[in-house]
């Protein structure tokens, strides 16, 4: 009889609780995308370029910033869009711009430290995964494309629940985040 009464309780309380749970989830990166994209932007205000330099130096030659430690070895995501496609001379960690001046990893190649326009960070301690454990992204290549009507808005982004990016990683002026991915704008060109 008790264990009756218990699997209905845990019956009627699961559905409850992994709402909320999920909830809290949506919430957490609703924050991190916010506090990612305002530290990309007060960056941008002291250096006067996004964070899309690479390990020789070279500003504007990156399409992707992801967080956590390094490169994923594999695709983390449940799809196989633009923003999953992550390749090694055009992505980069987040860590490597916001929290440590080492552009892919090259503290030679750092942005500059003295001078009117100069890396005064770190802008973000603490870059983390989402809470459902894959990277954040940013297409820091929307900051400075010159296409006329696609890559218009920098985006971070969560592909939330599903793992599954909906929003473009091209997307134009009107186009806006869809699905369950949990976004911040950071920059509309």
């Amino acid at each position: 009889m008790a264990c009756a009464v218990v699997a209905v309780l845990g019956g009627l309380l699961l559905p409850s609780f992994t709402s909320r749970l999920s909830v809290a989830r949506v919430s957490a990166a609703e924050r991190d995308v916010s506090a990612i994209g305002n530290a990309i932007r007060a960056m941008h205000r002291q250096l006067g370029v996004w964070p899309a330099r690479n390990g020789a130096g070279v500003d504007h030659s990156l399409t992707l910033l992801l967080s956590g430690s390094a490169l994923p070895g594999a695709n983390p995501w449940a799809d196989t869009s633009f923003w999953s496609m992550v390749t090694g001379s055009s992505a980069d960690v987040l860590d490597h711009h916001l929290a440590a001046n080492t552009p892919q990893g090259s503290a030679g190649a750092g942005y500059p430290t003295a001078g009117f326009a100069a890396w005064h960070g770190p802008y973000l301690e603490s870059i983390p995964r989402d809470p459902w454990g894959r990277p954040y992204v940013v297409n820091v290549q929307s900051g400075y494309a010159t296409h006329p009507t696609q890559a218009r808005r920098l985006w971070v982004l969560s592909a939330g629940p599903d793992g599954q990016f909906q929003t473009s990683a091209s997307a134009g002026v009107a186009d806006v985040c869809v699905g369950d991915d949990v976004g911040f704008l950071v920059y509309l060109r």
